[in-house]
């Protein structure tokens, strides 16, 4: 009885060991395959990775640089070409001048010359007028010094002080933006002109000062 006992834990023992070896065994060689497939996984995927972003990177260089190249391009035609609009309007008053020479050596009198200044001169004025260049010249308004440059002053109590009474040379605005103030003079007199309301004011810039005691 006690021998059959003892065999049995033997037989129990070398199961045991058995399995242990096997369990050993496979895990030292799973391990084994860790050490070696994995980094070489990772090295594939990074170099695929690699792979990928240097394609992205010379796609969108090229890109840039065409883009680039686009827009200096563009802009240096847009610059070159940027009055071809408004020439292509005034030829028209060109071409009427001409004729007028030609037709002024047969005139035998100066109106024929006179009219012809006349319909070029409106010619002229409608083509920069839809280009929406318009005149400042305006009088018996009060002096804005965004509008005007005073140039003279004379005394006059009939109306305001700074009151505009003459234009010597036209100003003009193009749309909104003063690209030459009229040459004005102005009135000094005792009759102070009524005060604008601080929106009006706001509006101004009163930062021009001119000294005609200078």
């Amino acid at each position: 009885m006690s021998e059959e006992i003892e065999k049995e834990e033997l037989n129990t023992k070398s199961e045991e060991e058995v399995e242990v070896t096997d369990e050993t065994l496979t895990s030292e060689a799973t391990e084994d395959a860790v050490e070696v497939l994995v980094p070489e996984d990772e090295l594939e995927v990074l170099k695929k990775e690699k792979d990928e972003l240097y394609d992205k990177h010379l796609r969108l260089a090229a890109e840039y640089d065409n883009f680039r190249k686009r827009t200096l391009r563009e802009k240096e035609d847009f610059h070159k070409y940027a009055v071809t609009g408004l020439l292509e309007k005034m030829i028209p008053i060109l071409d009427t001048l001409e004729r007028g020479i030609e037709s002024n050596e047969k005139a035998e009198s100066i109106e024929p010359v006179k009219e012809g200044f006349v319909k070029v001169c409106a010619l002229f004025k409608e083509v920069l007028s839809k280009e929406g260049l318009e005149a400042i010249d305006e009088k018996d308004c009060l002096v804005d010094f965004n509008l005007h440059m005073a140039v003279f002053q004379e005394e006059n109590n009939d109306v305001y002080d700074g009151t505009v009474l003459e234009i010597f040379e036209k100003g003009y605005k193009l749309k909104d933006k003063v690209i030459k103030p009229a040459k004005v003079k102005v009135a000094k007199s005792d009759k102070e002109a009524p005060k604008e309301s601080s929106e009006e004011e706001s509006k101004k810039d009163k930062t021009v000062k001119v000294d005609f005691k200078a």
